[in-house]
């Protein structure tokens, strides 16, 4: 403690324009490149994004598994940080995301198209598997949900 006080670094001071960070893009509409994001860029979609019905709060826990240098990720998580949410990282296999979601019991999952489309095919298929009563029950619950 006694060395830390004697040795305190000062933090430069920063702007709304200084860049926060490096957005790297695949190329699927071009050449790939790092598009440059200011600290005003990010701050205000995070403003932007507070002041929506959908805000997060300090109650919240947000599962984290899109990988960290994908835009989404990184506005998500500044939000997540900014509002207080709890912030649960995934074990870093895909396979194990569902037992993931059981230890974390997100209240925020954001995700991409490509995977919801894969837990509604999951589900689908298990629905389509039953049979007599059950299956009965299950049309008619989404039925009147639909």
């Amino acid at each position: 403690m006694a060395a830390g006080a004697e040795n305190i670094l000062e933090l430069p001071k920063i702007s709304s324009e200084h860049i926060f960070t490096f957005s790297y893009t695949s190329g699927t509409t071009g050449d790939p490149k790092g598009a440059m994001l200011s600290h005003r860029n990010i701050l205000s979609a995070v403003a932007n994004h507070h002041s929506t019905e959908i805000a997060f709060t300090g109650e919240d826990v947000y599962l984290s598994y899109l990988p960290l240098p994908h835009i989404l990720e990184r506005f998500i998580s500044v939000s997540a940080w900014f509002r207080g949410t709890k912030v649960a990282f995934y074990s870093g296999d895909i396979l194990k995301l569902k037992e993931d979601i059981a230890a974390a019991r997100p209240t925020i999952f954001v995700s991409v198209p490509r995977l919801l489309t894969r837990f509604y095919d999951a589900i689908t298929s298990k629905f389509a598997e039953e049979k007599g009563m059950k299956k009965a029950l299950i049309d008619y619950a989404l039925k009147t949900k639909l």
